[in-house]
């Protein structure tokens, strides 16, 4: 769904003593991973966001993180339905027509040590906002940074799975997300760039 721009953060975050010259990071789409599980009628089931995206910003005094974002496009859930799929997008599901981005902002990055961050910030998600947070572990070298993690969030705070109809579908209020990111110095070629750069 729907969190992870926090993850940007926190990967660059961590990276800084090795890439202080380093301004901007961006999240490398097609070697990252976030997906979700939620309660379907008792049975569980999942999901991805097939387009979604992330940059991080330290051109602040002596390389201090100024700005970090990530997106994930709506109307490309992928539940494995696609009845599941078109309902999701729906007025009652994300409304993506009206709202096409699901968006993060970090508000808040602390360090827990050996590698671990907990991020905040907020969810902006169907024209609702709210304060969420996790737990990530970060791996760095010298061009990349890979966060994992997860955290569950609570769809109808974000007036997710509303409506009259929904009420004849047995949906869980709680979904799971687990990811895996990975983001680059700006400047460092990848298979992503090079693509984006063809087009």
């Amino acid at each position: 769904m729907r969190t992870a721009r926090m993850l940007v953060a926190a990967m660059i975050a961590a990276a800084q003593p090795l890439v202080a010259c380093a301004e901007e990071w961006r999240l490398d789409r097609e070697a990252s991973v976030v997906s979700f599980s939620y309660i379907f009628f008792g049975a569980e089931e999942s999901g991805t966001f097939a387009r979604f995206g992330g940059t991080a910003d330290y051109s602040g005094d002596a390389g201090a993180l100024v700005a970090a974002t990530l997106w994930a496009e709506t109307a490309s859930i992928d539940l494995g339905n696609r009845l599941r799929d078109a309902a999701a997008r729906s007025s009652a599901g994300f409304a993506s027509s009206e709202f096409p981005l699901a968006r993060f902002e970090l508000t808040r990055l602390t360090p827990l040590g050996a590698g671990r961050f907990r991020a905040r910030g907020i969810a902006s998600i169907k024209g609702r906002e709210k304060e969420i947070e996790a737990d990530i572990r970060v791996d760095l070298s010298h061009d990349q940074a890979t966060a994992q993690g997860a955290l569950v969030v609570d769809r109808r705070d974000f007036g997710i799975g509303t409506g009259p109809l929904m009420a004849l579908i047995d949906l869980g209020d709680q979904v799971a997300i687990e990811f895996s990111l990975i983001a680059h110095p700006v400047g460092i070629t990848t298979p992503q760039a090079q693509q984006e750069e063809l087009q």
